[in-house]
């Protein structure tokens, strides 16, 4: 009798056991699918995120733009009284072909340094 009992308490810690294990690799599945979906509205959120301030700052380029349009009018509106209105566009227009050409020649010169 006492042998059949120490093979009954065996019997039982091992299902208790076996229970355990079986809880325990429940529970870590069910925690593991939690943080993947945690970081999947994490990332939603920063995706979101990036695209408002993508689209403010388009918004602020093109006003950006605008605004230089409308200095570069008022530029040569001013020039005006100093010589003919194709003149006065031409300088204007002149100043900001080689402003952009020095830009481009460094930008391209910095990216040939860097590639190399």
């Amino acid at each position: 009798m006492n042998n059949t009992g120490v093979h009954r308490d065996s019997i039982k810690e091992r299902e208790s056991l076996k229970e355990l294990l079986i809880h325990l690799a429940t529970n870590f599945t069910t925690v593991v699918r939690g943080e993947i979906a945690l970081a999947v509205h994490d990332l939603r959120e920063r995706i979101t995120a990036i695209q408002y301030g993508l689209l403010l700052v388009t918004g602020a380029i093109f006003i950006g733009f605008a605004a230089f349009l409308t200095l570069c009018a008022a530029v040569v509106i001013l020039l005006l009284p100093f010589m003919s209105a194709a003149g006065a566009t031409l300088t204007v227009g002149g100043m900001l072909l080689f402003i952009s050409l020095l830009l481009a020649f460094f930008g391209y010169k910095k990216i040939t340094l860097t590639t190399q």
